[in-house]
C-alpha cells in the first residue's frame, strides 16, 4: 500500500484442501471425504534488511467454505463435516521480491463444528 513507505500490505490466498480416508473401526468401515476452499485475508507488514531483501509478519483471518464434507458410517448415519473459520499468525523472508519462505501458525479449529 502507498504509504508508511510501502511497509504494508494486503494478503488475500484462496486454499483448495482435499482429504479422503477409509478405516475399519469398531468392526465397521468409516469413510472420510473432506473437501474445502479457505480464503486466507489479512494484512503483511515488511521490514527491509537492505535492498534485496525483507522480512515479514503476518495476521490473516480463515475463512473456510467446506463443500459437501461427510464421514460416513457403514452401520448408522452419516456425520455433515461443518469447519469453523478460525486465525493465523505468520513470519517469513523475501529474497529481491522473487524467492520467499514463510512459517504459519494456526489456531485451532472445529473441524465437527456441528456436534
Amino acid at each position: 500500500m502507498p504509504f508508511n513507505r510501502n511497509k504494508w500490505a494486503l494478503i488475500f490466498e484462496p486454499t483448495y484442501n482435499n482429504f479422503k480416508s477409509e478405516a475399519e473401526l469398531a468392526n465397521q468401515t468409516v469413510r472420510v471425504d473432506y473437501k474445502s476452499i479457505e480464503f486466507h485475508t489479512g494484512t503483511r507488514y515488511y521490514l527491509f534488511i537492505n535492498k534485496n531483501s525483507k522480512a515479514f509478519l503476518n495476521g490473516l483471518f480463515i475463512f473456510d467454505l467446506d463443500n459437501d464434507s461427510e464421514i460416513e458410517f457403514e452401520y448408522g448415519g452419516n456425520l455433515k463435516i461443518k469447519s469453523k473459520n478460525n486465525l493465523a499468525l505468520g513470519l517469513g523472508y523475501k529474497f529481491k521480491d522473487r524467492y520467499s519462505a514463510k512459517l504459519r501458525y494456526q489456531t485451532s479449529r472445529e473441524v465437527l463444528g456441528n456436534l
